[in-house]
């Protein structure tokens, strides 16, 4: 298991009901009853679960849990954003890149893209994002108060 690899080391900056809340909203992992795990249980649990749904099925089935890299992981969202998609982002496992740099690329990508879907909107499109956007935050806050510390 890849303990030192920069997914741990984020996820290892959540605290517990953050933790809850990517494995069940994010991750879309409800069969568990994430109360009752410990904080280690959780981390190596949205590990597994997110590189499991970054990963091959077929070749997830050979491969140990935690060890489709997070790098890896990070250079197909990076290829996949990149509007020059039949030639990738230019990001390769062996290259110098760290993952922080394609993680900062990924973000651009991802601004141009909203920006550009955005302005293609009409005013009452926008509003209807921007109150369903509020309702998201304020469901996740009451939800995070709800279950407490």
């Amino acid at each position: 298991m890849p303990a030192n690899d920069r997914l741990f080391y984020l996820l290892e900056q959540l605290d517990i009901p953050d933790l809850i809340l990517l494995l069940r909203s994010a991750l879309r992992a409800n069969e568990g009853n994430w109360e009752r795990c410990s904080r280690q249980q959780l981390i190596n649990a949205a590990s597994e679960k997110l590189r499991a749904a970054a990963g091959h099925s077929f070749i997830n089935f050979f491969r140990d849990p935690h060890e489709f890299s997070y790098k890896q992981i990070l250079i197909d969202v990076a290829d996949k954003l990149n509007d020059k998609y039949y030639r990738g982002s230019g990001f390769y496992i062996g290259d110098r890149h760290s993952e922080a740099e394609i993680e900062a690329e990924i973000i651009r990508l991802f601004e141009l893209k909203i920006k550009k879907w955005w302005e293609k909107l009409k005013d009452s499109e926008k509003e209807k994002v921007v109150y369903r956007i509020n309702q998201t935050i304020e469901a996740n806050i009451v939800r995070s108060i709800a279950q407490g510390p």
